[in-house]
């Protein structure tokens, strides 16, 4: 087994940190409501759920720096070393069993399969995540746990970096700042 990859028999880890964290579609439902546009859309958790992959926590992803793409995030490793930058997002667990179906469906969603055309804009491989006894991102480390993520793969100097590292906190002070007049 090479280092940072999971081990075979054990059921992979997904870490999500941005349209695919459960927040993130409780959220983008408030506001769709509220602003009384249509609140039916792809629902990456519900569809995760359905196909047996299980919420482990919160987690925070040391040495990575989070960035608005547009419409979405993306992470990248961090340019310096000691650069304390880190990204909160949620842990899921994949059951072996599904586990081929289940990464069809994220790479389709992240456009990184195959057929799609090259050069992907994102990237999966293995990271290592923080996650403490109560599956919470509070920097009180209690373990590691190595999980696949979606690495952004384009250049993102352009884009702009997230500086605490959580998009859902993120989103919702962009749309207090549209509200506040």
């Amino acid at each position: 087994m090479a280092p940072g990859t999971p081990a075979a028999d054990d059921d992979p880890l997904l870490f999500v940190y941005g349209t695919l964290r459960k927040s993130y579609v409780q959220l983008a439902s408030t506001w769709r409501a509220s602003e009384g546009r249509e609140t039916t859309f792809l629902d990456p958790p519900r569809v995760l759920l359905e196909l047996g992959v299980a919420h482990v926590g919160i987690a925070r992803l040391q040495g990575f720096e989070l960035f608005d793409v547009g419409s979405y995030p993306g992470i990248r490793r961090a340019e310096r070393a000691a650069d304390p930058a880190f990204v909160v997002g949620d842990v899921f667990r994949i059951p072996r069993g599904n586990a081929a179906r289940v990464w069809n469906q994220l790479d389709a969603y992240e456009e990184c399969c195959e057929s799609d055309p090259q050069p992907h804009e994102y990237t999966r491989c293995v990271v290592s995540v923080q996650l403490d006894a109560n599956g919470m991102a509070t920097g009180s480390v209690q373990h590691v746990e190595n999980a696949w993520a979606y690495v952004y793969a384009w250049d993102s100097h352009a884009c702009a970096r997230i500086e605490h590292g959580d998009y859902i906190l993120y989103l919702e002070q962009k749309a207090l700042r549209r509200l506040d007049p």
